[in-house]
């Protein structure tokens, strides 16, 4: 009877080792888990989005501009913050929709580059967009034509 008893112990103990040895290797595993989860993860997911703005702009009154005469620009730039316009005649502007006017004849390329700041605070230039346009000494009326 002893034996039995003996044998049946051994089993339960045999048992409970493996139930509590598979225990203590799913707790182990789970440890590493919540570390990877608690250290690598939220390290990875810390990073800023980046998003490109989109310049563009429209000017009125369109190409040909007559000499002397204030061209307003309207900028419909997309997730952008600064603005940086070169008129090409040594004139520069950093407003949304600023007006400029020539006071030479000849053909120009009006440039607008966007930036998006980021969080550290460094501009990242995005889309830079184009437009030649022609100053005259007078403006030919559509009405006329």
């Amino acid at each position: 009877m002893n034996n039995i008893n003996n044998m049946k112990l051994r089993g339960y103990w045999n048992y409970n080792y493996f139930y509590f040895s598979s225990l203590l290797k799913f707790i182990s595993m789970r440890k590493y888990l919540l570390l990877m989860c608690f250290v690598i993860l939220p390290v990875g997911c810390t990073e800023d989005e980046v998003v490109v703005p989109v310049a563009c702009f429209t000017i009125m009154p369109s190409s040909p501009v007559p000499l002397g005469g204030s061209i307003s620009f309207t900028n419909c730039s997309q997730d952008a913050t600064e603005f940086h316009w070169d008129f090409d005649d040594g004139s520069t502007s950093s407003e949304k929709d600023p007006t400029h006017t020539y006071t030479q004849t000849g053909s120009y390329e009006i440039v607008l580059i966007a930036y998006n700041g980021s969080s550290s605070g460094a501009k990242t230039p995005s889309d830079t967009t184009m437009l030649p346009i022609t100053v005259v000494r007078y403006a030919k009326s559509k009405a006329g034509q």
